[in-house]
C-alpha cells in the first residue's frame, strides 16, 4: 500500500478505514483467540515477500501473550485523519510496523505517543485526543460504516468515485495488479 500511495497520490485520494477486525469477544491474547497466527504468518510471509520482524515472532512464539484489539489502533487513526488525513497511509504502515516488525503491543498508550512523535506531533497530545469521546465514537462508526460495506476481509482496496464503489482487491494483491487496476479507473474517472 506504501508504494501504491507513493506512485499515486498526486493524482488520487487515499484514505485509511479501521475495520474493527478484532472488537468485543474476539479480544484477547494471541495464545487466547489467534493461536493459529503462530503458524499462518509463514503463509503470509511467503506470499506477500514481507516478513515479520524478531521482536514480533520472539514475543509471539514465547508467551503469546501480545493482546490483539483493533479499538486502539482504530482511535489512533482517526486522531491522525483528523489532524493531518493525507498522512493517513503512511502512519497506518507505520502502526502496523510497530506490531508486526518492532513487536510492540498495541493494548497501552505508550506505542502510540512515540509514533506521534515520529510525524511531528506531541505524543501526550495526541493521546489525549485519541481518549476523548467524539473520537471514539467517530472510530465507532467508520467500523459500522466497513461492515455495512460488507468489508470483513483485510485488507480490502477500494476505489470510491462519488456514490460508486469498485472492490480492487480483498486481501493481498500484488502492486502490478493494483496499478493495473488503478490506472484503468483513472482513464475511466478522469
Amino acid at each position: 500500500m506504501q508504494a501504491l500511495f507513493a506512485a499515486y497520490q498526486e493524482r488520487v485520494d487515499f484514505d485509511v478505514l479501521s475495520g474493527g477486525m478484532i472488537l468485543e469477544d474476539r479480544v484477547g491474547s494471541i495464545n487466547e483467540k489467534a493461536p493459529f497466527i503462530k503458524t499462518a504468518y509463514r503463509h503470509v510471509e511467503e506470499v506477500t515477500g514481507v516478513l515479520f520482524g524478531e521482536a514480533f515472532l520472539k514475543d509471539m512464539m514465547e508467551s503469546g501473550a501480545m493482546q490483539l484489539n483493533s479499538l486502539k489502533p482504530g482511535l489512533a487513526l482517526t486522531t491522525l485523519k483528523a489532524i493531518d488525513s493525507s498522512q493517513a497511509v503512511p502512519f497506518a504502515r507505520a502502526l502496523q510496523r510497530a506490531v508486526y516488525f518492532d513487536g510492540r503491543h498495541p493494548d497501552g498508550w505508550e506505542m502510540y505517543a512515540s509514533l506521534a512523535e515520529t510525524i511531528g506531533l506531541r505524543g501526550d497530545d495526541f493521546v489525549n485526543q485519541m481518549q476523548e469521546e467524539t473520537v471514539l465514537q467517530q472510530t465507532q462508526a467508520e467500523f459500522e460504516a466497513v461492515k455495512k460495506m460488507s468489508i470483513y476481509g483485510f485488507p480490502t482496496v477500494l476505489w470510491i468515485d462519488g456514490q460508486s464503489g469498485y472492490v480492487l482487491t480483498r486481501g493481498y494483491s500484488p502492486l502490478s495488479a493494483l496499478k493495473k487496476s488503478v490506472e484503468q479507473l483513472l482513464l475511466e474517472y478522469t
